[in-house]
């Protein structure tokens, strides 16, 4: 059992021929975190990409078109159920343990996309490479784009002509309850 473990990490990415590879994952939980000390590395590090939940929650209503009657229960579902709330556990563990981590707000990662990039190569102490940030190209790994038509919305879509915060109207996408519940929470756990 622990061969198979410890190579199914390597089969997932037996195609993938890259120096380094960052997995946007739930790592950050308990049993996550086991696996990869046992499995990976005894020194895991993690980066934090920080946005506030009612953001969050704005952004998937917008894109999944959530209906305003049934807002207050998607909302709840995603903080109690949902990938937010999975996230959120992760989180919480990496911090509250003290794991290797790094920080980056999503206003820090749209506004100075150059310097957050940097901050992470320096974290991860790697190598840096000359990105660009603008005119980018879809997301293609082994000639593979997502493909979002399995899911109710289009979630991957990369904007192309620049890194740029995107801005919603809060109001409406979500109710003012919901507004009022989710403004303030800083961690699920």
């Amino acid at each position: 059992l622990d061969n198979l473990i410890k190579e199914s990490i390597h089969i997932y990415y037996k195609n993938l021929k890259r120096n380094y590879i960052i997995d946007r994952s739930t790592w950050g939980t308990p049993g996550n975190v086991e696996l990869i000390k046992k499995y990976v590395t005894p020194n895991p590090k993690f980066i934090i990409l920080e946005r506030p939940y009612i953001e969050i929650l704005a952004s998937f209503s917008k894109i999944k078109k959530w209906k305003k009657e049934n807002i207050e229960q998607e909302c709840y579902l995603e903080m109690t159920q949902g990938m937010t709330a999975h996230y959120s556990y992760a989180i919480d563990n990496i911090l509250k343990n003290n794991y290797d981590h790094i920080k980056i707000t999503y206003d820090e990662l749209t506004s100075k996309p150059k310097e957050c990039i940097e901050k992470i190569y320096e974290f991860l102490e790697i190598s840096k490479y000359n990105h660009r940030f603008t005119n980018l190209d879809q997301l293609i790994i082994n000639n593979t784009q997502y493909d979002d038509s399995v899911l109710e919305a289009i979630h991957h879509d990369v904007r192309e002509d620049k890194v740029e915060r995107n801005h919603y109207d809060i109001e409406k996408y979500l109710t003012n309850s919901v507004i009022e519940k989710y403004t303030n929470v800083e961690v699920l756990f």
